[in-house]
């Protein structure tokens, strides 16, 4: 490979990873504690989607500094995005094709 090329190659990396590193701190700033509409845009979901999340705990333990205001710790954040990311499973098996038989000669009309 030409040194022009792997140059460009190497920049082309460092940039990426620079770019890459950006964009994972910009995901989830090192807070303790977020609010629903801080988790909504994190999560790009609405903050009524980020309530019910809470209310079914999917969000373990939130700090409830008022009557009726949930707030998520960064870990229970970290947690609801492990367990909401990776491969997709398919819990249902595949469905056999039904077959269709079609009679030789003349298929009649159409």
């Amino acid at each position: 490979m030409p040194a022009d090329i792997r140059t460009a190659a190497q920049n082309f990396m460092t940039a990426l990873g620079e770019l890459m590193d950006a964009f994972s701190a910009q995901v989830i700033e090192p807070k303790t504690l977020y609010s629903p509409a801080e988790v909504a845009e994190i999560l790009c979901v609405s903050p009524d989607t980020v309530r019910a999340a809470i209310r079914a705990g999917e969000f373990g333990d939130t700090v409830h500094p008022a009557k009726s205001r949930h707030l998520i710790t960064a870990q229970g954040l970290q947690d609801y995005i492990a367990a909401h990311t990776g491969p997709v499973e398919s819990s249902q098996k595949p469905r056999a094709r039904k077959k269709i038989s079609v009679p030789a000669g003349n298929p009649g009309p159409i």
